[in-house]
């Protein structure tokens, strides 16, 4: 194995969600584990596999790039989803009340 490489990741930005899926995306490239530190912040520990054909710093901006696209998610999913949800519900089981499904929302 290659050495390891440490990134923190600040816990007011990014939700425990956000940082295990986008730790995720790099397992087919390396060993990922992730600590979570006394400030509540996380340390995601890196080491590139003797396989993976990518350097450090390709694995790092991957992290990042997915764990903005997580959390992004995560947020529109809190903002969005019950929108999401009825319209799928008024897809495939139209709602009599529509107005008054959306009221409860």
């Amino acid at each position: 194995m290659q050495e390891t490489f440490r990134i923190i990741v600040d816990s007011k930005i990014y939700k425990k969600e956000a940082v295990f899926a986008a730790s995720r995306e790099l397992t087919p490239f390396a060993q990922v584990i992730i600590n979570s530190l006394q400030e509540s912040d996380f340390a995601i520990d890196i080491t590139p596999l003797d396989s993976c054909p990518h350097n450090i710093q390709f694995l790092e901006q991957k992290l990042n790039i997915m764990l903005i696209d997580s959390q992004i998610r995560i947020d529109l999913n809190n903002q969005f989803g019950t929108i999401r949800d009825l319209i799928v519900k008024q897809a495939f089981s139209p709602i009599a009340d529509l107005k008054q499904e959306l009221k409860k929302s």
